[in-house]
């Protein structure tokens, strides 16, 4: 397979996009209620191979947002990803069910929150998108619930406090399988 530049600058960490498409959107949840505008969210419904693929991050406690931001805050200036974040479950799916044609790469997911858990989220996920990796975080190192986590669908199983180098270089190998699967 030849790689083309922009596949090679992904890879070795350069930026393939301009500065100025980086993002980050935190949407609160608002139960069924809520309303996604799709010129925010999807204003781009051909993917490019310049086009920032997205990060979904699913967490009820709001101090995720800004640990998230500060962790990837060179990947998102450079372009290389964006990253979304949900507050439920339920807001997650919404944000799944309105982005038809901008992908999501990647959803990591709090076992542990209200009204819809993570375990909860996950069928649901794969429901809507079968190919769509979705790891799940728990401060719980319970061997239980590691292996009810892979049997729901989970592809990774990830214990906080989360060690960011190694959620890095798994969010490179899915970045790197979606653009192998647009070439």
């Amino acid at each position: 397979m030849l790689l083309n530049a922009g596949w090679i600058a992904a890879l070795a960490g350069l930026s393939i996009c301009p500065a100025g498409n980086r993002h980050v959107t935190i949407l609160a949840s608002a139960g069924e209620d809520m309303a996604i505008n799709d010129h925010a969210w999807c204003k781009n419904r051909g993917r490019t191979r310049g086009m920032t693929l997205r990060v979904l991050a699913v967490d009820d406690e709001p101090d995720i947002e800004p640990l998230f931001r500060q962790q990837f805050r060179r990947e998102v200036r450079e372009g290389l990803y964006s990253l979304d974040f949900a507050l439920s479950g339920e807001t997650a799916l919404s944000l799944l069910d309105a982005c038809v044609g901008e992908e999501i790469i990647l959803v990591v997911s709090e076992i542990n929150m209200p009204r819809m858990s993570g375990l909860d989220l996950l069928p649901k996920a794969k429901e809507r998108k079968p190919a769509l990796p979705v790891f799940v975080t728990s401060a719980s190192r319970d061997a239980n619930t590691v292996t009810v986590a892979l049997e729901c669908g989970a592809d990774e199983f990830l214990t906080k406090p989360v060690e960011f180098q190694w959620l890095r270089r798994d969010i490179m190998a899915v970045q790197a399988d979606a653009m192998r699967r647009d070439a």
